[in-house]
């Protein structure tokens, strides 16, 4: 027991030195970010998915449309279904309406779409940046925050929310149940961190990892596969949702298990992809994968090719917005 218990303490203390080295990046973490003409909010979404609890996002622009805009980045079909007027005037005056949520307008879909066609694509790759000669690593790993705060939304009584620890805590256990190992780079709190290390998780910095487009790319590449989770709000409404990030897993021959969206209604699974909403599923996926490693990763690359080609999602948007 003494020694488990130094193993971890051991653990958890390499963990708090690497992530010391992203002291200066942690504190604009947790101190209030300002996007001071903000436009139509691009960017608001990365900085709430980045700020830590305790964090707030603040975007000002002069154009009224602009900020009209970004108001609607956030459930705009929750939105149209609560008779919010800028949003549904903003849409309005549009022609045509794309999203990543493939499943809207689905039968399976909760998300309402509010008397709009929402048009399905797809998050676009550019594969040749995701050739590579590295080895496949030991570890199923992603790119994660932790905890968000101020994104969950009311819909019809229920709270939905947006932040992943919620729904990694439900597979903390998952590496005591299986051989294969898995390598979180994400920032938790010091008692999230040494809870995911007893349980088996490797745990390393995400922000200097996210910093630099190289570093990010060589973690993805050297990984045995990606293991992820969905958000509760993308979980629960069904809305298709697929991350750019486990696109470029597959796009570099690593095979991805992540959280059923809907996505699945979408993109063939079981090969290079894998969907789970049990535990049991994740085990199934993981035997599968490793019972012919280079199968999956052939079929991820393919998969990549055929759905998410950069050359194939543009163009199918553009060829449908009639350009």
């Amino acid at each position: 027991m003494w020694w488990f218990a130094a193993a971890h303490a051991n653990l958890l203390a390499g963990y708090q030195a690497l992530s010391q080295r992203s002291q200066a990046q942690d504190a604009a973490r947790n101190a209030p970010m300002l996007d001071a003409g903000c436009g139509t909010g691009e960017a608001l979404g990365w900085l709430l998915e980045e700020v830590d609890p305790g964090g707030e996002v603040c975007g000002i622009d002069l154009s009224e449309p602009h900020v009209t805009v970004a108001r609607s980045r956030v459930g705009p079909q929750i939105k149209v279904s609560q008779g919010d007027a800028p949003t549904i005037a903003h849409l309005s005056a549009h022609d045509m309406h794309f999203s990543f949520g493939e499943n809207i307008g689905q039968v399976d879909c909760l998300l309402p779409t509010g008397g709009f066609q929402w048009l399905p694509t797809r998050q676009p790759v550019y594969l040749d940046r995701w050739r590579h000669h590295v080895a496949a690593g030991d570890c199923y790993t992603t790119v994660a925050t932790w905890k968000n705060k101020g994104r969950d939304i009311v819909y019809r009584g229920e709270t939905y929310h947006w932040s992943k620890d919620l729904e990694f805590k439900k597979f903390l256990d998952l590496p005591r149940r299986t051989r294969a190992r898995f390598e979180l780079a994400t920032t938790p709190d010091s008692d999230a961190a040494l809870n995911l290390i007893e349980n088996g998780w490797t745990l390393v910095p995400s922000v200097e990892l996210s910093l630099h487009s190289y570093e990010y790319r060589h973690f993805i590449q050297r990984s045995r596969g990606e293991f992820t989770v969905a958000k509760d709000k993308n979980i629960r409404l069904k809305s298709g949702w697929f991350s750019d990030r486990s696109a470029c897993y597959l796009a570099a021959g690593r095979p991805v298990i992540t959280q059923e969206t809907g996505f699945s209604n979408h993109l063939p699974t079981g090969s290079g992809l894998f969907g789970f909403r049990t535990m049991d599923e994740i085990l199934a996926a993981i035997d599968k994968i490793e019972s012919d490693y280079e199968a999956a990763s052939q079929a991820a690359k393919e998969l990549a090719r055929e759905y998410f080609s950069a050359e194939k999602v543009l163009g199918s948007l553009l060829s449908r917005a009639g350009l």
